[in-house]
C-alpha cells in the first residue's frame, strides 16, 4: 500500500484523477485501488508486482503533471522576482515564457541551453526514485526535499533567459534606432532589387548592377555604430542609406538573419521574390 498526504486538496483531487485516467487507459482499474480518503489523502493498493511495473510509472507522471501545471509557473515568478529583482509583471512573463521555451526544447538558436535537463524529466526521475518502494509520504515534503536538481535547474533556466531577454530589448533598441533613422532620410532610390545568391547584389529599380563604392558612399557616422551594435556594411549600411521606399528581395532562403533584420527595420517595405522571379523580370525587362 501507498498513501500520499497533500495538503491541499485540490492538489490529492488533482493527482486522484490524473493517475485513474493514466491507469483506465492501461485497463488496470479493477487491479489497483486508488481511492481519496480524509479529503487530503491518496490510498492507493495493489499487488507489489502490478505497482512497480504498471502503478509506478502512472504515478510518476501524475505527480510531474501537478508541479508543472499548479506550482511551476509560480516557482517561476517568486524566482525572478526575489532572487533575480524583476518586480514588472509583464518583464516577469516574458523571462518566463523564454524559460520555458528553452526547457521544451524550442530554442536552439541558444547554444548553452543543448545540456539542461528537462524540467519534467528531472521531476519524473525524481519521483520515480522516491517511489521505487511502496510507502507513506507527504506530496510537499518530497517536493522541498527531493527536488534540489530541478530546482537549481530552474534557476539556471532562468538566468540564461535573462540574459537572452536582456539581448532581445537591446536588439529591438537597435531596430527601433534603425527604423527611425530610415524614416527621417529622403530616399536615395525609390526602389532596391536585392538578390541573394550566397551574398546579396544590389541592383536599382532598372535592374542595374550597383558597385560597391557607391553602395558604401551613402554610409554615414550615424549609420556605423550604435550602442555597442556594428551595423552590417555590406548590405544593411548601404540600405539605410539609400532609405528606399521598396525593397524587393529575390531568394531561396528566407530563414536568413540578415533578411529577418531587414524586414524588421523595413517593415512593409519588403517584398520577398523567389530567386528565379529576378532572372524572369530582368530578361522580360
Amino acid at each position: 500500500m501507498i498513501a500520499i498526504s497533500f495538503r491541499h486538496q485540490s492538489d490529492a483531487v488533482f493527482v486522484h484523477t490524473r493517475l485513474n485516467q493514466k491507469l483506465s487507459g492501461k485497463g488496470l482499474l479493477k487491479s489497483v485501488s486508488a481511492a481519496i480518503e480524509k479529503t487530503c489523502i491518496i490510498v492507493i493498493k495493489t499487488t507489489p508486482l502490478i505497482y512497480k511495473r504498471q502503478v509506478l510509472p502512472c504515478l510518476a507522471k501524475a505527480l510531474t503533471e501537478c508541479v508543472l501545471e499548479k506550482y511551476e509557473m509560480n516557482w517561476y515568478e517568486q524566482m525572478i522576482e526575489h532572487q533575480f529583482y524583476f518586480k514588472e509583471k509583464e518583464e516577469q512573463r516574458e523571462i518566463i515564457s523564454l524559460a520555458m521555451a528553452i526547457s521544451a526544447r524550442e530554442r536552439p538558436d541558444i547554444p548553452e541551453t543543448a545540456k539542461i535537463p528537462a524540467g519534467k524529466d528531472l521531476l519524473f526521475n525524481a519521483f520515480y526514485a522516491f517511489l521505487k518502494e511502496e510507502c507513506s509520504f507527504s506530496f510537499d515534503s518530497l517536493i522541498r526535499f527531493r527536488l534540489k536538481d530541478y530546482f537549481l535547474t530552474l534557476k539556471e533556466l532562468v538566468g540564461i533567459a535573462i540574459d537572452e531577454y536582456k539581448l532581445e530589448q537591446e536588439y529591438q533598441n537597435f531596430i527601433d534606432h534603425l527604423r527611425h533613422s530610415v524614416q527621417k532620410r529622403h530616399p536615395v532610390k525609390v526602389e532596391i532589387n536585392l538578390l541573394y545568391d550566397k551574398y546579396f547584389l544590389f541592383y536599382d529599380e532598372h535592374f542595374r548592377l550597383l558597385g560597391n563604392n557607391y553602395l558604401k558612399s551613402f554610409i554615414d557616422e550615424e549609420i556605423r555604430h550604435f550602442n555597442g551594435f556594428e551595423i552590417d556594411p555590406c548590405v544593411l549600411g548601404p540600405l539605410i542609406g539609400l532609405a528606399p521606399r521598396r525593397i524587393c528581395v529575390y531568394t531561396n532562403e528566407i530563414d536568413l538573419g540578415l533578411l529577418q533584420t531587414i524586414q524588421n527595420v523595413f517593415q512593409e517595405r519588403v517584398e520577398i521574390r523567389k530567386k528565379v522571379d529576378f532572372y524572369n523580370i530582368r530578361t522580360l525587362g
